[in-house]
C-alpha cells in the first residue's frame, strides 16, 4: 500500500468540556473568549534538562515570547540559542515554566491545557526557572487574538 502523503484517516479530538464552555459563552455573549499567554514552548524532559544544565526535570521551555503579549509584558524571556538534541531542534536559553497557580507543568501541552481553562483578564502566578533560580511571575491573561499572529 502506498501513502499519498495526505492526512487521510487523521482525527483530532476536542475535549467535551471545551466544547461545552464555548457553547455556553456563545449563548451568553454571542462569542466565545479564550485566554492567551503569548508564548510558544517546547517540552522539557530530564535528558534535555541535563544537556541544558536546567535545574528542573520537566516543564515548558519558552522558545518565543510575543513582545506585546501577556507573558512579554510580564517579563517572561524566550530563548535565543538554537540546538539539536536527540534529532529535534530546540530554542534554548529562555525561561522554563514549571507551574501555573501551583499546578505543575510537566510539558508544553500542560501549559496549553491549563491556560485553555482560564479566562481572559485573569491574573495567574507562573512558577519559572530562570538562570538556575526558581522565581514567580504574575501574568494577566488577555483574549486570544484571531487571525495571523505573524502579520
Amino acid at each position: 500500500m502506498r501513502s499519498s502523503g495526505a492526512s487521510d484517516g487523521v482525527g483530532f479530538g476536542v475535549p467535551s468540556n471545551a466544547i461545552t464552555r464555548s457553547i455556553d459563552q456563545l449563548r451568553e455573549t454571542g462569542e466565545p473568549r479564550y485566554a492567551y499567554i503569548g508564548v510558544s514552548t517546547q517540552a522539557l524532559y530530564p535528558q534535555l534538562a541535563e544537556k541544558l544544565g536546567i535545574k528542573a526535570e520537566n516543564g515548558a521551555l519558552v522558545a518565543n515570547v510575543i513582545e506585546d503579549g501577556p507573558a512579554g509584558k510580564a517579563g517572561i524571556r524566550g530563548g535565543e540559542d538554537e540546538l539539536t538534541f536527540q534529532g529535534q531542534a530546540y530554542t534554548a536559553g529562555g525561561d522554563v515554566i514549571v507551574s501555573v497557580d501551583g499546578e505543575e507543568v510537566q510539558g508544553a501541552e500542560d501549559l496549553g491545557r491549563i491556560i485553555g481553562g482560564l479566562e481572559p483578564g485573569q491574573t495567574i502566578k507562573l512558577g519559572i526557572v530562570r538562570d538556575g533560580d526558581q522565581e514567580s511571575v504574575d501574568v494577566t491573561l488577555s483574549d486570544r487574538p484571531t487571525g495571523n499572529l505573524d502579520g
